[in-house]
């Protein structure tokens, strides 16, 4: 059996392990986040663990583990793992100035090995990293020594590199859809807390996306009325439905956020009768990390005293069984 037949044949066999649908109702249904975590480890979530914390850092633990060492697709081990490397680079360029102990806040997630990469960071030694990573922090470096760095900005510059890196490395053509559609959301979504500043959009706006930043800035001034009967055969119509929903009844965006995160595995959905290894591979990581959000928005929901609907709001696709 290759190995890309035992890693599909594996992603199959542990779907049925996912919490389905009727198991997050009851968890939905209780009347405190305590007994909503113990109805998800009656699933094995948290794999024995007591507290929510640990459970979900157990899980997520699980999900990098089975990805670096049972995924022969070099592309979802870059699409699922590399956001990591650029979390851990930001953390120890910040370090690098402010002085501050950043090992709360890396961890050995990613591809780069982060004592390596510290010390890479340390001695502004970047000329093993990917360019999109390398110029993030040069750039940094310089903000830091002309003391114009705040967080906001350095943030923007690794969100932005991360999403150029994924665009380069990126070879599935779904996963490259999604992409494009995902830059177009994190745009929007921006564009709306903007709040009509123009500069703000501009510094926030990412490349790569299939609205252009003019486009974005026209939507997001002009309202649903000037757009709802565009992107009618295309996700996105449904997507500003629920922004200028949010906008309007001065919601945060969760509900398009969620939309945002939801559109590849709603698209491995409609096809997962007639999915190849590498696609039932990606399905399953993508059902476990909505798993281990989930059980999160439950059970801190409930305990912050959100009803029902407001948390089933904010859930992520769930695995139907």
């Amino acid at each position: 059996m290759s190995d890309a037949i035992f890693a599909g044949v594996l992603a199959v066999s542990y779907l049925s392990k996912l919490i389905g649908k009727d198991r997050y109702n009851r968890m939905l249904d209780c009347v405190s986040g305590q007994a909503a975590f113990k109805i998800a480890q009656e699933a094995n979530f948290g794999q024995g663990a007591t507290d929510l914390k640990t459970a979900s850092d157990n899980e997520t633990n699980a999900l990098v583990d089975l990805i670096k060492n049972q995924c022969p697709f070099v592309g979802l081990k870059e699409y699922f793992l590399s956001r990591y490397d650029f979390f851990n680079a930001e953390a120890l360029i910040k370090s690098k100035y402010l002085k501050f102990d950043s090992s709360n806040m890396t961890n050995s997630l990613g591809l780069i090995d982060v004592n390596k990469l510290a010390q890479w960071i340390k001695e502004d030694d970047y000329d093993q990293l990917h360019p999109s990573l390398k110029t993030a922090l040069e750039n940094a470096d310089t903000m830091f020594v002309e003391k114009n760095a705040d967080g906001f900005l350095v943030n923007n510059l690794f969100i932005k590199a991360y999403y150029d890196y994924l665009k380069q490395k990126i070879k599935m053509s779904l996963l490259k859809e999604a992409l494009i559609k995902k830059i177009d959301y994190v745009n929007l979504i921006a564009a709306f807390r903007a709040d009509g500043d123009e500069n703000l959009i501009e510094e926030m706006f990412i490349g790569g996306g299939k609205l252009k930043l003019e486009r974005i800035k026209e939507i997001a001034h002009k309202g649903y009325d000037y757009i709802k009967n565009e992107f009618v055969i295309d996700e996105t119509h449904e997507f500003l439905k629920k922004i200028f929903a949010d906008a309007k009844e001065g919601r945060p965006l969760v509900i398009s956020e969620n939309e945002s995160d939801s559109f590849l595995l709603k698209r491995l959905k409609e096809d997962r009768f007639d999915l190849d290894n590498e696609k039932q591979f990606l399905l399953y990581c993508l059902y476990k990390q909505n798993e281990i959000t989930n059980v999160n928005i439950i059970v801190v929901g409930i305990e912050s005293g959100l009803d029902k609907t407001q948390i089933n709001a904010r859930l992520r696709e769930c695995y139907e069984n």
